[in-house]
């Protein structure tokens, strides 16, 4: 299933998500959306920032800095690659 579509169920997942990351839970969203895919998508649906985001079908994995905030579950700056991540995928192919 997917996270967008029903305004209403994703204000329960935000709420649900704000206590969960209050306690230090860490939210990851794990889709075939790129980067540039999901920021667009910021604009139309009240997401959270995740605190780590893997897009590209496993291609990309970004974290944000300054990460979310804990306290109110939302907000993120800047997307930075996980330069690890992309290397370990480049190994081994032309």
């Amino acid at each position: 299933d997917t996270l967008l579509g029903d305004a209403e169920a994703l204000q329960v997942f935000n709420a649900k998500w704000r206590v969960l990351r209050s306690k230090g839970c860490t939210l990851v969203y794990n889709t075939g959306r790129s980067l540039r895919d999901y920021l667009a998508v910021l604009s139309e649906w009240e997401v959270l920032t995740p605190d780590v985001f893997v897009g590209g079908c496993g291609t990309q994995m970004y974290t944000f800095h300054p990460p979310p905030s804990r306290a109110a579950g939302s907000g993120g700056g800047e997307a930075i690659a996980v330069d690890r991540w992309m290397e370990a995928l480049r190994e081994g192919w032309d």
